[in-house]
């Protein structure tokens, strides 16, 4: 199950006698995962937090915690940054550390997380490594009475904090540089997409025709999605380029969805082994999974049409835009398939033409 809920299951065994089935309702608990609960009774607490650009004073949070995320600081990784923390109350025995979650495993347990804060005002420092993911992840300050300095669990007296840090670490990404067109924003006569407009023009600055959104999707069933990038500009030669981060070494699927085209998926998942993964979709038809694709303007187009992104080409479709149409409808909204910023007969006539032969996603 990738979808936080409570599920149940169904188990059907079956002999020569015949089938017998037994449900059992709400037998599977789903939670999102998060990081692990800090608790104490408050004595000392965070009175102030310092760190990079981070200036927070407080008193003691519910339970001994408090969720910061909301403050935010964005550190590099090579530099060096002071964290340092005051107690309201101090007593002999009090001790702080800190911790960072490079990796983003949602955890505070791997090799180079934990930092040591002496003296006081308690004192460290924190050094982004070059394996920091790039990107926010979490800061757990914790001040605790005696005892191991841990991140997670109950503690007789202290508090922790949590806080957001934006790591900048280039070395972290991959690039991910792509071409594709889409059919229905595709000008025959220069071989380019046309730009998508709304009620005032161009929708889109420079040389932008659209957005799509890329996704990763493991190599064997079910075919999970593991990385997903939204509004990633498409410029009008079907130039893309993204970032990905370097944790992904294996092979995947590209998956590209825009707002009313057809999902497509590449022929063959692609080896993420290098620093820069090209993939070209439109070159032949055989490079969209299925040989899903139309030919147009010399280049093999992603399907569109798609306005309510169930997969297929069909009433369900063709009824929004009719409607659209009917009320003069105008900007950038996706019943406008063509993207010339007015819902009229010439996106109907994509949504049919498509409809007519069957179009619909094709993938693994």
């Amino acid at each position: 199950y990738n979808a936080a809920g409570v599920y149940a299951v169904s188990l059907t065994v079956t002999n020569t006698n015949g089938s017998d089935t037994e449900i059992k309702g709400n037998y599977i608990i789903v939670e999102d995962p998060d990081y692990c609960d800090a608790t104490a009774s408050c004595d000392e607490f965070i009175q102030d937090l310092y760190f990079n650009t981070i200036a927070n004073t407080s008193g003691c949070g519910i339970n001994g915690y408090t969720d910061y995320t909301n403050l935010s600081t964005t550190i590099t990784s090579g530099e060096i940054y002071s964290v340092t923390a005051t107690t309201g109350i101090l007593y002999t025995g009090d001790q702080c550390g800190a911790w960072v979650d490079w990796n983003q495993d949602l955890d505070f347990d791997d090799e180079g997380e934990y930092f040591t804060m002496t003296g006081y005002p308690f004192t460290g420092s924190i050094t982004p490594p070059p394996s920091a993911l790039n990107g926010p992840t979490r800061l757990r300050v914790r001040i605790l009475y005696t005892g191991d300095i841990v991140p997670c669990g109950n503690v007789e007296y202290g508090e922790a904090e949590d806080y957001t840090v934006i790591v900048d670490n280039p070395s972290s990404l991959k690039t991910v540089n792509l071409t594709l067109f889409l059919e229905a924003l595709m000008n025959e006569s220069t071989g380019l997409m046309n730009k998508a407009q709304d009620d005032l023009g161009f929708h889109f600055p420079g040389d932008v025709a659209d957005e799509v959104n890329v996704s990763l999707a493991n190599p064997v069933a079910p075919y999970a999605i593991v990385f997903e990038a939204n509004d990633i500009p498409l410029n009008q030669n079907g130039q893309l380029s993204l970032q990905v981060p370097i944790t992904f070494s294996g092979n995947y699927y590209i998956v590209i969805n825009h707002r009313n085209s057809i999902e497509s998926w590449s022929a063959v998942p692609l080896s993420f082994s290098a620093g820069t993964i090209q993939y070209n979709f439109s070159d032949a038809a055989s490079k969209i999974y299925g040989s899903n694709s139309i030919y147009k303007g010399n280049h093999y187009c992603i399907f569109g049409g798609d306005v309510n992104q169930d997969g297929t080409l069909d009433t369900g479709d063709m009824t929004p835009v009719d409607n659209d149409a009917s009320a003069y409808i105008s900007g950038y909204t996706d019943t406008d398939v063509n993207g010339d910023g007015i819902v009229d007969t010439s996106d109907m006539t994509v949504v049919d033409n498509n409809a007519g032969t069957y179009v619909g996603a094709v993938k693994p």
